[in-house]
């Protein structure tokens, strides 16, 4: 047929033969006559025909199998890594906070931060027990600075008192489990670093060399120093002193001052019990009270090693007077 090539350009090039009609430049042909026109020769040709005419998919759909279906995982990966949904985050891009760490310096108080900045919360000097007074400021690794704070006064007369007395521990302990205790009846804390506690002379005696604060209506406890201890954790541990088990002198000074002073008398007004404590009448803590031996009892409550008594704590309340 004359028209046979250039029709098989054309519809190679442009048109789809399921139509009924084709408009072409030179002649309007019918749809029998393209179709005999172009008809495949072999089985071969045929199955090439049917693939060409039919859509192409577009270059959006996804490829199912072979080369196509890797190339097209290999896309889902990067567009994953820049998916605003954040379903895959970058991790050059994530920053402290948003791992969980504390970021010191970012004005946010997080993790185990004290303060970041200028942010102290609510913490004030006088807010952390240890001090009186003072400006409180925050760190560079975000924890509360408080050189600046202003630390408890040392007590004078009257503001602290001995207020109970382990002088005679159960069994052969004397050299290890005695102990006394020191009440602070007061509003503000008192430090007895620099302070001395003497004996019934001056050669039986320690120096508190240490930061001991005792604590607006606390309670703080000096014993014997030992590997085992007491039987608790005392607040501070003597390594040159003794106490009598009939009758000695307990002496607290801080410079000049006289403190607290009791001196206890082998039974003739005081307790002498033997493993457990004289302890201070809990409604009578203060300095003259303490002087008078009818203002004590024994302890009743075992706390360890076979001794009783209330160390660090209320005293239990005495018989009635």
């Amino acid at each position: 047929m004359v028209f046979a090539p250039l029709v098989r350009l054309l519809v190679l090039v442009s048109t789809v033969h399921r139509h009924c009609v084709l408009l072409i430049p030179l002649a309007l042909v019918g749809c029998s006559d393209l179709r005999q026109a172009t008809l495949p020769t072999s089985e071969s040709d045929d199955s090439a025909s049917s693939g060409t005419t039919e859509d192409p998919p577009t270059s959006s759909a996804p490829t199912a199998t072979g080369e196509g279906s890797s190339s097209g995982n290999a896309d889902m990966g990067t567009s994953d890594t820049s998916d605003p949904s954040g379903s895959s985050t970058d991790a050059s891009s994530t920053t402290g906070s948003d791992s969980g760490r504390a970021e010191c310096g970012n004005e946010t108080i997080e993790g185990d931060e004290e303060c970041d900045g200028p942010r102290l919360t609510d913490a004030r000097c006088t807010s952390l027990l240890d001090f009186v007074g003072g400006s409180l400021s925050c760190a560079d690794d975000c924890q509360l600075d408080t050189s600046q704070c202003t630390p408890p006064p040392r007590p004078t007369e009257g503001e602290l008192v001995i207020s109970e007395i382990m002088q005679n521990p159960a069994g052969d302990t004397d050299m290890t489990d005695e102990w006394f205790e020191v009440h602070n009846p007061g509003n503000e804390p008192r430090q007895l670093d620099g302070c001395e506690v003497i004996g019934n002379s001056k050669f039986d005696m320690f120096a508190i060399n240490e930061s001991l604060i005792v604590h607006a209506l606390g309670y703080v406890t000096l014993a014997a120093g030992s590997d085992n201890g007491p039987g608790f954790t005392a607040d501070f541990q003597w390594s040159s002193f003794s106490l009598n088990n009939e009758s000695d002198t307990i002496s607290i000074e801080c410079g000049m001052e006289i403190v607290d002073f009791v001196a206890y008398d082998d039974g003739d007004t005081f307790p002498n019990p033997n493993g457990s404590s004289m302890a201070l009448h809990p409604e009578l803590l203060d300095s003259i009270a303490n002087d008078d031996g009818e203002n004590w009892c024994v302890g009743t409550a075992e706390y360890a090693n076979g001794n009783f008594g209330t160390p660090g704590t209320a005293n239990a309340s005495c018989p009635p007077l």
